[in-house]
Formats: C-alpha cells, structure tokens, sequence
C-alpha cells in the first residue's frame, strides 16, 4: 500500500479505459481487470490504516494517490465497466462474468477478512443483463448459478445469507418477465436454492431459503411455471426436517399452493404435479408433526379432485418429457398413478394412524372417482393395493 505512486494510478486509469472501449477483444484478460478494480476498492477500504506505519514523505504521498482512488474519474470508470456489461457481445460477456466469478472466489476465500464487493458486482450486472436473449442469459446463468451454489453454502453466515437474499432479489425479477412457451429457464434459474437447501446445514441459511421461496410463492405464483420443481423440491426437502419453524412455514406455502394455487392455475403447474404429490407424501410421512401429517393426506385427497375436474389438460398439456403416451395414459401415469403410490408409500412408512388414514382416502379415491377409471388402469391399481397386504403381512411375520 505503502508503495502505491501516482503512475500506479495513470496506470488504472488506463486499464479501465481499456475494459470500456475494448471490452469485446479482452477475453480471458478481464481477469486482470477485474483483479484491478477489487485490489482498487481493497486499498480505499483499508487505506488509512497503511498510512499508520508510512514516514511524513510517503504518508503525504500516499493521501495524495490514495485520494486519486475515490476522484470522480475513477469511480465513474469502475461503474462504467460493470454497466457496460450489458453492451458486450454474448462471448465478450461470458469471459466478464467468468473473470467475476473467480475474482469473487478470491475474495470470498480470504482468510480472515473475507470481502463481498464482487459479489455485489455480480448481482448488479445480472441485473444489467437480465434482458438479453434466452440463449445469451442461459450462458451467463450456467456460470452465475454454480457461483451461488458456492456462495450460499459458504460457511460464513454473512456470505450465505447474502447470497441467499441475492437470489431471491434476481428470481423476483426474474419471474416478473414470465416464461415463453417450451422454454424451461425458471427451473435451471432456481436450482441454486435446491442446491443451498440440500448442501448448508446451518438452520438459519435454511430457514431464509424458506422464506425467500415462501415469499417468491405468494407474491408471483401466478408467474411461476417450471419452476413449480425447485418450488417443490425446496419443501420436499424441508419436510423431512426436525426443526419445527422450517417444517410449519413450508407446509404453509405447500398448503397454499394446493388449495389456491393449484385452483387457480392448475395447468402451469402440470409438470410438477407428481413433485407435488411427492412433497405432501414427506410431510405426511414426519413423525415429528402429527397434525402436520393428516393435512397432507387431506391434501393429497384434494388432489384427486384436481385430476378428476381437469382430465382434458392432463391430455392437451405440452409436457416437458415428450413421452409418448395415449391420452387416457396420460391422466392416469401423470394423474392418478402418482396419488395411489405415494398413498401406498404413507402406508408403508407411518404409524397406525397416519397409515389408517392414508389407507381409507385411498379407497375413498376409488369409491368417489372409480367410475372414471379405465379397465386397464384397475389392473395397475389393484397391484398397488395388493403391494400394501403383502407389507403389511410381511411386517406382522417379522413381529411374530
């Protein structure tokens, strides 16, 4: 620090002139640039501090360049670089945002005295480049996303959390814009969430990620298509958790999407509808929370009553796996299929009460919406049920 002269910063100067006119031609360089501007505001950070050991000389030198750091000029330019982002053609800016990512590594990795100003860099531009075209974004994405992935398990809390409260700032934005048909970008988009959810274990990283998904739910449900997945999948995860906040406040987002959701835009969450049934089957199957139990069956119930009064979107929907199913094999692999399973699976991992009452909506299923099922999907269902006996019979051999 002590040896920083004004021709150091000429030289800065240069090199942010540099990275605003010439940005598309820098390629594996905006490394360098980009160590430039961190290593820059590092010294306006801790500048004062380096002027505590330097001679009367050096000290009035130092102020002088040390002053040149925060000038107008240079703040301009540094701002200039990260805005112009958005201008460099679609190579030229993942070379900037790869640059980023490794400088926000470094920074992240010291030991210490971690720093966040990249990252906070990163969000911004992601900003700034939200509006490009699929293609380009989805590039920029792939690289943005496993640096969350990174961020968000960090385990210092004031990084995780920040970058946690990132993501859900960009998907808000994100969601706002809507998804074009066949295009899938919300689920690769919300991944870092799963990711976060699934790989940090500290409660209140996981307990934030609740709520950012909680809120991106009540707020933009309405918006939300493939990205019902990560949605489910978050609260899948949560439900098989001890921790009593977590469990209640996703269970409460569940519950919602079921029962207004699901009213409302039932066909934007087709995809996901076994993931849902997956996510109500592990909060049934929590020892932990009884009552939390017996409202996933009820919803599970209600479920039923979604396949029955929207069978011709069961058979007109877009699917994302282009399996080639008949129509009436489509209502009842997507719809009905997926209920009876996850009923029989209830059955087989719970206590008496919880599987006494996972048993009796099954064949509450059958009685009220049997009419409605095909000769051939009996054959189907009739193995499910007999599989639940064979279980049961088995269990009570082994306690005898």
């Amino acid at each position: 620090m002590v040896e920083m002269k004004s021709k150091n910063i000429e030289s800065i100067k240069l090199l942010l002139t540099v990275g605003e006119e010439d940005g598309n031609c820098l390629d594996e360089s905006w490394i360098d640039v980009l160590k430039c501007i961190s290593q820059l505001e590092l010294a306006q950070m801790i500048g004062t501090d380096g002027l505590k050991n330097s001679t009367h000389v050096d000290e009035r030198m130092l102020q002088e360049c040390l002053g040149e750091t925060t000038s107008q000029s240079v703040v301009v330019g540094v701002d200039r670089i990260f805005q112009g982002s958005s201008k460099l053609d679609g190579d030229a800016v993942v070379h900037f945002v790869r640059a980023m990512c490794e400088v926000s590594k470094e920074e992240l990795s010291a030991i210490g005295n971690p720093r966040m100003f990249m990252l906070q860099k990163i969000v911004e531009i992601s900003f700034y480049n939200m509006n490009r075209i699929r293609l380009q974004w989805s590039r920029i994405w792939t690289i943005l996303g496993e640096h969350f992935n990174k961020a968000g398990c960090n385990a210092n809390e004031n990084i995780s959390h920040f970058a946690v409260d990132a993501l859900r700032q960009l998907s808000m934005k994100f969601l706002e814009r809507g998804e074009l048909p066949n295009f899938r970008f919300q689920k690769d988009f919300l991944r870092p969430f799963e990711i976060i959810m699934n790989r940090n274990r500290a409660f209140q990283s996981r307990e934030l990620v609740i709520e950012c998904i909680s809120h991106m739910v009540n707020t933009h449900y309405n918006k939300i298509i493939s990205g019902w997945k990560n949605v489910f999948s978050v609260f899948t995860m949560a439900a098989s958790l001890n921790d009593e906040g977590i469990v209640e406040s996703a269970f409460t987002t569940t519950n919602f999407i079921i029962t207004t959701v699901f009213a409302a835009e039932f066909g934007n969450a087709l995809d996901s509808f076994q993931d849902a049934i997956k996510c109500l089957s592990e909060f049934a199957c929590n020892t932990s929370f009884p009552d939390i139990s017996m409202e996933a069956i009820r919803l599970i119930r209600l479920c039923a009553a979604y396949v029955s009064s929207n069978q011709q979107q069961f058979i007109e929907h877009q699917w994302e796996d282009s399996a080639n199913l008949q129509d009436a094999q489509r209502i009842f692999l997507r719809g009905w299929f997926p209920i009876m399973f996850e009923l029989s699976c209830i059955i087989g991992r719970c206590k008496l009460d919880v599987r006494t009452r996972s048993l009796t909506v099954m064949f509450e299923i059958m009685k009220t919406f049997g009419t409605e099922f095909k000769n051939e999907w009996w054959k189907d269902l009739f193995q499910v049920a007999f599989r639940i006996f064979d279980v049961m019979k088995l269990a009570e051999e082994q306690n005898e």
